[in-house]
């Protein structure tokens, strides 16, 4: 039998969905970005917006954000200084920020819906992106002045880049430690890649390498910061644990009792 008369081979399987499912991911950061601008002129603050506004106050006036007190503003840093930036582009405050995390929100709905559809199928992706675009928590997140939503933006990004393009994860890392403490996380996503998935370990450690080294490199600039202006030996996440400790275990005062049994 010739290769012609041969039975022809199995056409491979097209890819699920196709440009329906990218439509409707499409739609759905659409419908995000409509919705949550509904919320970016409302009044009066969410809860810690008034931090943002007055770190970038204190960028405005003297390049840091340093807070009325003289404290370093040292949490989500690299989006107080996109909130300076877009503050000083369009003359407003808390719509401009919150503008930011909307923007950033969008995104992040985008990249869930490409990283779950790269790890699973794209209608995975589509549902996933879905019960995100749906939670409270995400709308909180993704409409208030604070840095949340950007440090989600690019925690999804880094994920999703983690094995492919090792100086965009380098940066992505660092962003996320300039917006957020908890990036430090990101460093056990390759490792607990390591244990499971033996056949690409090589590659995992690389990205490891690279996860760690942004991580570092966001950290050092952090330092430089307190370095250039020391605010009293505090930073804000010292204070804000302690704080957190002194509500735990401090008792009230007398005066304090006095006034909770004349109530």
């Amino acid at each position: 039998m010739t290769p012609s008369e041969a039975e022809p081979a199995t056409p491979k399987r097209p890819r699920e969905g196709g440009k329906p499912l990218a439509k409707a991911a499409a739609a759905l950061a659409a419908f995000v970005l409509v919705a949550g601008s509904l919320q970016l002129t409302r009044s009066g603050y969410s809860v810690d917006e008034e931090f943002t506004v007055f770190a970038v106050r204190g960028i405005v006036a003297r390049g840091i954000p340093l807070l009325p007190s003289g404290l370093l503003y040292d949490r989500g840093i690299a989006y107080s200084y996109a909130s300076a930036a877009a503050s000083v582009l369009t003359g407003s405050e808390l719509p401009a920020f919150r503008a930011i995390s909307l923007l950033c929100g969008v995104l992040a709905i985008w990249l869930v819906s490409r990283l779950i559809a790269k790890l699973s199928t794209e209608t995975t992706g589509i549902i996933a992106a879905s019960l995100v675009a749906i939670s409270i928590p995400f709308w909180a997140t993704a409409t208030s002045g604070r840095f949340y939503a950007p440090f989600l933006a690019a925690y999804v990004a880094t994920l999703f880049w983690i094995r492919s393009r090792l100086l965009v994860v380098l940066l992505l890392a660092s962003v996320c430690r300039l917006t957020h403490e908890l990036a430090f996380t990101l460093a056990l996503v390759p490792l607990a890649a390591w244990l499971v998935d033996r056949e690409h370990r090589h590659a995992w450690i690389k990205a490891a390498f690279a996860i760690v080294a942004g991580l570092v490199a966001g950290q050092a600039l952090l330092f430089a910061f307190h370095f250039f202006a020391p605010s009293s030996g505090e930073t804000m996440v010292r204070r804000f644990f302690v704080w957190q400790v002194l509500n735990l275990f401090e008792q009230p005062g007398d005066h304090q009792r006095a006034g909770a049994g004349r109530r």
